[in-house]
């Protein structure tokens, strides 16, 4: 019923159905359908816009997933690269950057550098250090995102597309701050997407 419910959007009746499973599997510490009710919740709670409880739960099913199936597992990547998506909701640079790196390191090793699931973790990192405002770092896997995707889905893919927009971005605001930094005893305020500079 949980998962039915969660399918059609019907979240509130989602969430009790999915609740109510989880009690009755108290004293079951590692079966699999936790893990499933656990990941559902995280899914419905993101859905809804309570980025906390979903962490909550994403990070109990991976708690889960690596006592069932290990780490070296691509459903394991998958959970570390939710909840990097995750971090980056709730303004967690630093966590964000952690799982995506989980991430792209477990996928590394079971699909290899070649893969859209390997490209989409190198974007996710290219994500985090731009919100760390690490614009080197930024940059550099942003380029290595567009050089895959326009490797494995061609220049014109709209994901590449899109990841040559962020790239040019960063650089915009690389190139940014060395002019600010160019001009001598300028104040600078910086508001969403504009720049006052005050000589």
């Amino acid at each position: 019923m949980g998962l039915a419910n969660a399918n059609k959007g019907n979240y509130k009746e989602a969430k009790y159905h999915l609740n109510k499973a989880l009690s009755s599997y108290l004293g079951a510490h590692e079966h699999s359908d936790i893990l499933k009710t656990y990941l559902i919740l995280g899914f419905v709670y993101d859905e809804t816009g309570d980025h906390m409880n979903a962490k909550s739960y994403y990070n109990k099913a991976l708690d889960l997933q690596l006592k069932i199936n290990g780490k070296m597992n691509s459903a394991t990547a998958e959970l570390y690269y939710v909840l990097g998506n995750i971090s980056i909701k709730l303004y967690e640079g630093d966590a964000a950057k952690n799982n995506y790196n989980e991430a792209l390191n477990i996928r590394l090793k079971i699909y290899g550098e070649q893969d859209k699931k390997t490209a989409d973790a190198y974007l996710g990192l290219a994500k985090a250090y731009y919100f760390l405002d690490d614009l080197e770092n930024s940059k550099n896997y942003y380029k290595k995102t567009v050089q895959l995707y326009e490797e494995l889905n061609g220049k014109d893919h709209p994901d590449t597309i899109k990841a040559i927009g962020m790239l040019n971005t960063v650089v915009g605001r690389i190139r940014l701050n060395e002019f600010i930094s160019s001009i001598p005893s300028a104040r600078v305020i910086r508001y969403p997407g504009c720049v006052i500079i005050i000589r």
